[in-house]
């Protein structure tokens, strides 16, 4: 999309062009060249051909003193069947200013071009309005401008024209984003957020803003705990509760965007409007970031968990294969003994393979469980961790009821499970849409998501 739109407004022709761009934008038609031959005479063709041209590639017409690409100088010479010559700029193509104007009515009433009046005006206004409230940068707004004029055959006015009207766009909606601010968060909110976002962070002496840019370093336990920790703060201070929905995602991230990248002393000297609105927007968006990262963390930290558990499961199962792989072979040597009796025998041997228990019975999946429960002091921090983002899920949701069923225990307290608790299951087939799958109270299996 962006190649096929790149030259809508430019104004003019840049250094150096490629063929390419001169075969898909600038090349002419039989059409053109007929209207070109039959109009003009031999001296006055190539520049007319160059304002036809770059009027229907750009949607505006072209500087008189523009360079023009040697590249595209052949191939206007080479389609109008004239000799080539070099010719650094349209200046030596052009005798007097009245050809120049002469020549870009004509390229404007051959290709049905008009000028922007004042109903389209109005329109486009609108249309600027509408954009405005997704849009990142006045800049974007100038493209819709640009593009909106050029797919209505309207000639593009200058830069400077189109840039009022994009910030006058711009501007409106972040008057409206400062008063929804405030709506949502009153006056006094308003004011705390703004003071504590200058304050002291609890890591060191930076500010709370510069303590929410600093990156998760590597994966660790510790990490999480400083994902959560920020969450925590954030959540202290009413992030979560604050209403923006009315507010674009994206144009939250690129108010968001503009903090992240300068430095707090320069954030806070800005128009106070517009600080207000980057510093709730960075907030906000910061919340939801931070408990995206939270996630999954959380998922690899539940992996590596599990992954830890399934290797003691393993090596457990080993040792106790090992063991009855010795007692059977005892039992058989026991079995063959033809010293003793057939009833001395059978006792020895079903001594000996009493010994081996039922263990083998049970499912992988249980000694796994098993192997977590055992582990009760790292899954528990890891489980308590999570408490500060607030999880959600359908009726049904295995894995959400699994967590809230955790969560009742928890503000049960005790170690023991009372009577009339109901569980929900612990099996391995619950909630394939979840990244954490709860098999019990304090045990926690990870899930990828499908």
């Amino acid at each position: 999309m962006w190649f096929a739109q790149r030259f809508i407004g430019a104004e003019t022709l840049p250094f150096k062009m490629s063929e390419l761009d001169v075969q898909q934008f600038f090349s002419l038609s039989k059409d053109d060249i007929f209207a070109v031959c039959e109009r003009f005479r031999d001296d006055r063709r190539v520049a007319a051909a160059i304002q036809l041209l770059f009027l229907r590639a750009s949607g505006r017409p072209m500087d008189r003193f523009a360079t023009v690409p040697k590249v595209l100088l052949r191939s206007v010479f080479e389609a109008l069947g004239l000799p080539s010559v070099s010719i650094a700029s349209l200046r030596s193509l052009y005798e007097r200013r009245q050809t120049l104007y002469e020549h870009q009515a004509w390229a404007r009433a051959y290709l049905g071009l008009s000028d922007l009046d004042e109903v389209q005006r109005q329109k486009m206004e609108q249309v600027l309005a509408v954009a405005a409230l997704e849009a990142a940068h006045p800049d974007d707004l100038m493209r819709t401008a640009r593009i909106w004029l050029y797919g209505r055959r309207i000639i593009i006015p200058g830069s400077r024209r189109i840039a009022d009207w994009a910030r006058k766009a711009f501007d409106a909606t972040e008057a409206a984003m400062a008063a929804t601010i405030e709506a949502a968060l009153g006056k006094v909110a308003l004011r705390q957020a703004i003071d504590w976002a200058y304050a002291p962070s609890p890591a060191d002496s930076s500010s709370h803003l510069e303590w929410l840019k600093t990156p998760p370093q590597r994966h660790a336990p510790s990490t999480t705990a400083q994902t959560l920790e920020k969450i925590r703060a954030l959540k202290a201070l009413g992030v979560h509760d604050w209403a923006l929905d009315s507010i674009a995602l994206s144009k939250q991230n690129a108010y968001a965007a503009h903090v992240l990248m300068r430095r707090p002393s320069m954030t806070a000297r800005i128009e106070q409007r517009r600080q207000i609105v980057e510093v709730v927007c960075f907030l906000h968006a910061t919340l939801m970031e931070l408990t995206d990262i939270a996630i999954l963390q959380a998922s690899r930290r539940s992996q590596e968990l599990f992954r830890h558990a399934a290797e003691r499961a393993y090596e457990s199962r080993a040792r106790r294969d090992g063991a009855t792989l010795q007692q059977a072979v005892r039992a058989r040597a026991v079995l063959r003994d033809e010293t003793k009796s057939w009833r001395e025998r059978v006792l020895e041997a079903r001594s000996l393979l009493d010994g081996i228990g039922d263990a083998g019975s049970t499912s992988f999946a249980s000694q796994i469980r098993r192997a977590l429960a055992e582990d009760s002091r790292r899954v528990h921090a890891h489980l308590a961790g999570l408490r500060a983002i607030d999880f959600a899920g359908r009726p049904g949701d295995l894995a959400y009821e699994q967590w809230q069923a955790w969560m009742k225990l928890q503000a049960i307290g005790g170690r023991e499970i009372p009577p009339d608790f109901k569980l929900p299951s612990v099996g391995l087939h619950g909630a394939p849409s979840s990244p954490i799958c709860i098999l019990g109270p304090g045990i926690v299996r990870s899930r990828p998501a499908r």
